[in-house]
């Protein structure tokens, strides 16, 4: 049923019976679609169509008095200065005068209220024709009434229903009232509807051409942004018909948000041949996560199996599948450098070695002379340990892609060597000779082969492991090159509190002044050693010795002082390790039960 058609044929009918009621369900695009229409008929027709938004609306003053001024601040006059001065000296004589002038000049009502005291409202009335402007001309025009939002309205249905009968059945004014009814609970609605309602009509909306629409009319504030949305709107129309959302809204949302993943993107040397698949791939995450349905699994700790969402979108390619996004999305984590460095890793592919685009491209975009010179090269430097984690896990993807199809590999793989060179790679990462960059590539267990799963599982766990070595080299870079420590590592988990670290906090306590030493007194006991995710049993039992001996060595730095108050300092400080050192051992007690 064409909506359009309906409403103008309703407006059209001298008889007057009833109202027409526009159903359809939130977000699909109703006020979007009746807005249009309004500007559409206002602009050519002798009807004048005003929108009055009954969201909120909780009393019948508010109705008629948000009405009042829908009305009247719809009818096209311009405010004009001399005219202004005349309606404000006919006031002197007689307030209707005014209120007369004020409705050819309804820009200043405002004011008058202010200024005069008076409520404008009082004098004006709705009827069944108003007299508006039309450039220099006026023009009366059948007044067209469209209440939206009826079901948001904060007061019983029935009043309300009453209420839009007046000017319905009572003032004979064309009224058209949009709801979703799936929304409206209330047991006198339909007796109440049939004698309001003379037509229903259920709205299905077109979605392709509203998001067309949307997309032709979308004010961008990045440029070429929506000349980008129009060259891809095919995509756009296949992401919101398999997202199964029927909410306008939610596609809104990803044109706003990926306006910024747009603009951010322009600043990087990287193609924007890539930007569609990523678009694509940001969007199922984005209305999955607004569905509920995307968020962090309690277990593992990372979103739910890319399997899912690929039997939803069928053009689900998991790597275009950014963590700074996913990140984004699911924890409002906007990292404009974190997102640049992770594109720039993914698809600056210029400068790439051969071991390098066989490891990071897409699998379907790799050819057999890529693969015949990259393959060997990148297993290689696995056996060696000089794969990153993102590298390794894209090989061990390769190999399992390969033998599925059945695609010669040019060079044998031994897992047992490349879960060899890993394990020298992660002492290396640990003894920090080498810097391991943020892991963003991530696989499922049926993506590689059974054999080289348990590699997987140690290159999972070696995330966590990788949090407090570098916590802790980042304290002890601020406490080497910094007059006094911050509140920033305050609670931050480091792992084991070993004897590099107790030496270079007790040298540094020793020589700052009573102010400081409180506050890096502070800062040792806050520090963190265990959390949910890492727990080191030999890291406790090496914190616990060097707790122990910063005590020692603090009780002999107490009998050098002869200052009362540093020494009072330094007792407090004591006292503080010992309650820090009983607690360790009790997450000790608890970890051997």
């Amino acid at each position: 049923m064409n909506v359009r058609n309906e409403m103008e044929n309703y407006i059209s009918t001298n008889e007057n019976n009833g109202a027409l009621l526009i159903t359809g369900k939130w977000g699909c695009g109703k006020t979007y679609l009746l807005k249009q229409i309004a500007d559409d008929l206002n602009a050519n027709s002798n009807n004048l169509i005003v929108i009055i938004s009954l969201f909120g609306i909780d009393k019948i003053d508010s109705f008629h008095q948000a009405v009042k001024e829908s009305v009247f601040f719809a009818k096209g006059f311009e405010e004009h200065g001399e005219i202004v001065k005349n309606a404000f000296s006919k006031f002197k004589d007689k307030a209707t005068p005014l209120i007369n002038a004020l409705s050819e000049y309804s820009k200043i009502a405002k004011g008058v209220n202010t200024a005069l005291t008076i409520n404008w409202q009082d004098f004006f009335t709705v009827e069944k024709e108003v007299q508006c402007k039309c450039g220099k001309e006026k023009v009366n025009k059948k007044l067209v009434l469209i209440f939206d939002d009826f079901e948001r309205a904060e007061f019983d249905g029935v009043k309300l229903m009453g209420a839009i009968n007046e000017y319905c059945e009572n003032k004979e004014i064309k009224v058209i009232i949009v709801a979703d009814e799936n929304h409206i609970n209330n047991n006198k609605y339909l007796e109440f509807k049939e004698k309001l309602i003379s037509r229903t009509i259920k709205l299905v909306p077109d979605y392709d051409n509203t998001i067309s629409s949307i997309i032709n009319n979308y004010k961008e504030y990045a440029t070429g942004y929506r000349d980008f949305l129009l060259q891809n709107i095919e995509i756009i129309q296949k992401l919101f018909k398999e997202s199964g959302t029927e909410n306008l809204r939610s596609l809104k949302s990803l044109l706003l948000d990926f306006e910024r993943v747009y603009s951010t993107w322009l600043k990087t040397d990287v193609s924007q041949k890539f930007l569609p698949k990523v678009l694509y791939i940001f969007g199922a995450m984005l209305f999955t996560a607004k569905a509920g349905d995307y968020t962090e699994d309690e277990k593992y700790g990372d979103m739910f199996l890319d399997s899912k969402l690929s039997k939803k979108y069928k053009e689900w390619e998991g790597c275009y599948k950014l963590s700074s996004l996913k990140n984004w999305i699911v924890a409002g984590l906007w990292n404009k450098m974190d997102f640049i460095e992770e594109v720039n890793m993914k698809f600056n592919i210029q400068e790439m070695r051969d071991d390098e685009k066989f490891t990071r491209y897409i699998f379907w975009d790799l050819d057999q002379d890529l693969i015949n010179k990259g393959m060997p090269v990148a297993v290689n430097k696995a056996y060696d340990g000089e794969l990153c984690c993102d590298d390794l896990i894209g090989l061990l993807q390769k190999i399992k892609a390969m033998k599925k199809y059945d695609i010669p590999l040019p060079c044998d793989v031994d897992y047992s060597k490349i879960s060899d060179g890993f394990d020298k790679r992660k002492q290396k990462i640990i003894s920090n000779e080498v810097t391991e960059p943020k892991r963003r590539t991530f696989s499922e267990k049926h993506q590689v082969e059974e054999e080289a799963y348990p590699l997987y599982q140690k290159i999972e766990k070696l995330d966590n492991q990788l949090i407090p070595i570098r916590n802790k080299k980042a304290l002890i870079d601020y406490l080497n090159t910094s007059q006094k420590p911050s509140y920033h590592f305050e609670g931050m988990v480091i792992g084991s509190f070993d004897s590099e670290l107790m030496k270079l906090c007790f040298e540094k306590y020793c020589s700052a002044n009573n102010a400081e030493k409180r506050e890096l007194a502070r800062l040792v006991i806050g520090l963190g050693f265990t959390d949910n995710f890492y727990i080191n049993l030999d890291e406790f039992n090496e914190t616990i010795k060097s707790l122990l001996e910063l005590k020692e060595k603090l009780k002999k730095y107490k009998l050098s002082l002869n200052d009362y108050i540093t020494i009072t300092n330094v007792n407090e400080y004591i006292k503080e390790i010992e309650k820090l050192i009983n607690n360790v051992n009790d997450c000790i007690s608890l970890i051997k039960k």
